[in-house]
This record gives C-alpha cells, structure tokens and sequence, in this order.
C-alpha cells in the first residue's frame, strides 16, 4: 500500500476499538490488539479483578503484568507515529495546535527533532534557540511521502524521562529503556544495546518465520495428501457400491433365469396336460353321442315296435347289451377330470438366502496411519528380547483385522546389513501384531515396520542398540 492511499484510510488505524477515538496512550495486549489505557482501566475497574483481563477484541484473557498495573503493557510506538503523522493530514481543513503556543493554524512547520508542531509566529523563535540549531523545520504544506516515512521512521523515547531515546534492553525485565532508566532503575542489570537487541530479536522472529514455514509447507503436503485419500476413498466407494449392484444384479439375473425356467416347464407341464383333458374331452363326447344316437333308437323302438318286433333277433341290441355287460361307465368323475397342480418352493434355498449376507463390507488396512508401540521400536540392549507392537489402522484411525495383512520388521545398519535376529510376529487376530528380536551388533540402525509393503506412520526408525552389561562377580 503506498503512502497516499495509507494516508486516506489512517483513520482505520488510530481509533480505539472500545471508545470510537483516537488512541490516547495506546496500550497492546499479548493478542496483539490495541486500546487506550484509560479504556483498558474502565474494563479492569469492572472486571472485579486486577490480575487479568478480557480482550474486547478476541475475548481471550490474559494476566496483567507488574500486580495489575496496565502501565506496564507495551505502548505501540507505531500508533504513536500514526498519531504524530494524523495533523499533517488535517491540517487543510481544521490546522493543528501548535507546540509552543496552543493555537490552531493552518499555516505550520513540523520539527522533526523536536517531534511538534510550530505555528508562524512561534517558529521565529524556534530557530533562534541555540540549542535548536540543528533542527529541521519543515512546512506542512511541503510535506511529501518520505517525510511521511520520516515521521513514522522517528526514534522512540522513554515515557519516564521525557525527550530521552530508547537505546538500552534490560534482559532482566524484557524491556527497552533509556540510558537514564538504565543507571537509575535497572542499575545491576543486564543491559545490552537496544539495536543488538533489536537484531538478535529479528533473528529469532526470521528463525520462527522460517520453521513455521516448512510446518505450513508440511501441512500443505499432508492435506494434499488427505486431498488424494479422499479422492481414493471416494473412488473406493463407488466401486464397492458398483461391485454390490453387479452382484445383486448377478443374483437377480440368476433368479430371473431360474424363474423363466419353472415358467417355461408349468407352461410346458400344462400344455401337455391341457391337450391330454382335450383328447379326453375330445373321447367323453364321442362316446357320448354314442351312447345318445343309442338312447334315440332305443326310444324308437320302444314306441313303434310291436312284441313281437321287439323279440325278433336285432343286430343293434345284441351290440348293445355286449357293451353294457362288457364294461362300465369309462367317466371317473371323481378323479380323471380333476388335476393337482401347484408350485413348492425350496424351504432350504429360501431360508439360507434370508440367512447368509449378499457379501461382506472390508475397510482396508491404510499402512501410513498403522502405528507401532513399545520400547524395542527406539533402543534395544545386544542378547536381550526386544518387543514391539504393530497397530493395524483404516483410514479413520481405527484398528482392524484383515487376515490378509503382511507385516514385515527389518533392522538394518548404517552399511546396509541385518543387525538384528529374524524377528518372529504374532498374529493377535485382532489387528494387532506382536513382534520380538534380539539385536546382534550395537550402535544407531533403522528399523523399518511395514504393513502390506508399505512404511508405517513415523517408519523409518532410528533405533539404538547398546551393550549388553554384566556384574562382575564376586571373588
């Protein structure tokens, strides 16, 4: 932001967040926020205690240094660099009080050694004064950017001893002071320059800068990762929820086939047995216009034959008592024309279906958030059993059992070779694996733990083996 636009909006910066007015004594909290003392004093007096207090800004609370006396917080030189800079951009419309006098004016100089405003009958006489020589006044309507700069670039002094500059730290009481303070009430203490203070400081806040840096770029790395394991995740989801559909689709199609084909042989089954009850029907009514065409001619010859006639040899009646002695009514009306036909389902496939699961939902072993317990992960002691525990994790940090899982333990030296037994693993069948050794050479090795081929949080270690010590005994 350059100066110009910093100027238009330094009201933003110089008004007290609690009264709505410029900063008078601005005081900082360890948060960082600003505040008038004689704000921060109202909300102690109450607050019903001196010994913290409540940020008005973030709410946090925090204690007050030198038993509750709100004096001893940091001044923010800054904003007092804003104040001073805040009459020059007022001067055009309100003036500005000048040091000497006390009257408003337009027309003024600011003094940069003595940090004030001179009117133009006050400033004559500031340049006479002997001990002023060396000042520079300079007109606030010829005020440019780095003048500006200068202002905000002006040493600090001490609020104790007026018009003394900070040039000392005391280390003791963590402060910056003046020469004087530093004879007078930081007599016996630590002192050093307040600008190899200052630079130490800078030093340690790049440190600080740069180590948080590599934390944020660490950070980066691992939520790009969790970024990829989401996406994993989520393309893991959808092809389980892809295999549960084929395979119920699978099964459906199984089923439809069946059914089709118990469809296909009940339609088989009764177009067989329709046409056998056709023929049958086809046989009854012959038989039955038979035995009707008979009923006729009887019926005739009964009324139109004499006793005689009747008596005579008959061709058609020898035929008919043949057939009535020879058999009888060929209609089973109880059971030929009557069918049982019905569907039975299998008892034993229905109920093991209802029983048993269409498939079984796994969530896989994620090796990088597999953990390792145990003190034989980090040292060891050369001819004595080491253990350690491997934990089995998903991707939720939960512990689980695959039964599948290969978990691998090896213990190389700097040179590249075995420096441990083969270690023997214990399957806890509950994701859990129980590993021992007996480390073979002492010094500093790693110890790679694996799950499924790949490294465990926190795999390689570094694990120091030591030798094995003996009492001596006794003569």
């Amino acid at each position: 932001m350059d100066i110009k636009t910093f100027l238009d909006n330094i009201y933003e910066h110089v008004c007290c967040p609690v009264c709505t007015n410029r900063f008078a004594d601005p005081k900082q909290l360890p948060c960082f926020h600003n505040f008038c003392l004689h704000c921060l004093q109202r909300i102690q007096a109450t607050s019903g205690t001196r010994d913290t207090i409540l940020c008005p800004e973030c709410r946090r609370n925090f204690t007050i240094p030198g038993n509750g006396d709100l004096k001893t917080l940091p001044t923010n030189f800054r904003l007092n660099s804003l104040l001073d800079a805040l009459p020059v951009t007022e001067c055009k419309t309100s003036g500005v009080k000048c040091g000497n006098c006390d009257k408003r004016r337009q027309e003024s100089s600011y003094c940069f050694a003595c940090r004030s405003f001179w009117c133009e009958d006050c400033l004559p006489s500031h340049n006479t004064i002997k001990t002023f020589k060396e000042h520079h006044a300079l007109p606030l309507k010829d005020f440019g950017d780095e003048d500006f700069e200068n202002i905000f670039k002006q040493p600090t002094f001490c609020a104790k001893h007026e018009k003394k500059e900070l040039e000392m730290f005391c280390r003791v009481c963590k402060t910056a002071i003046c020469n004087s303070c530093a004879l007078i009430d930081h007599e016996g203490h630590t002192k050093i320059a307040l600008e190899d203070a200052a630079k130490e400081q800078r030093l340690r806040i790049n440190k600080a800068i740069k180590s948080r840096k590599e934390k944020v770029q660490k950070k980066v790395t691992r939520i790009v990762k969790l970024d990829e394991n989401c996406t994993q995740f989520q393309e893991d989801v959808e092809r389980v929820k892809s295999n549960v559909q084929q395979i119920t689709e699978n099964l459906i199609a199984a089923i439809e086939t069946k059914k089709n084909k118990i469809i296909d042989e009940v339609e088989k089954k009764a177009k067989q047995c329709l046409e056998r009850l056709g023929y049958k029907i086809q046989e009854v009514e012959e038989e039955m216009e038979r035995d009707q065409t008979a009923i006729e001619k009887c019926d005739k010859m009964l009324k139109r034959s004499t006793n005689a006639q009747i008596m005579q040899p008959n061709e058609f009646l020898d035929q008919l008592f043949r057939e009535e002695s020879e058999q009888e009514d060929t209609v089973d009306l109880e059971g030929v024309n009557v069918i049982n036909f019905a569907f039975e389902r299998n008892e034993e496939l229905f109920n093991y279906v209802h029983a048993k699961q269409l498939s079984f939902l796994k969530i896989i072993t994620v090796s990088k958030e597999s953990t390792v317990e145990g003190n034989g992960i980090s040292e060891g002691t050369v001819g004595l059993l080491a253990e350690i525990v491997v934990i089995a994790r998903n991707i939720m940090g939960e512990q689980v059992y695959n039964r599948n899982n290969c978990v691998t333990l090896e213990i190389r030296n700097h040179s590249g070779q075995d420096c441990s037994t083969k270690p023997q693993i214990h399957d806890n069948k509950d994701g859990s694996y129980k590993i021992s050794y007996f480390a073979k050479e002492t010094g500093t090795c790693q110890a790679s733990v694996k799950v499924n081929g790949q490294h465990v949080h926190g795999s390689p270690f570094e694990t120091e083996f030591k030798p094995r010590l003996f009492k001596p005994v006794a003569s």
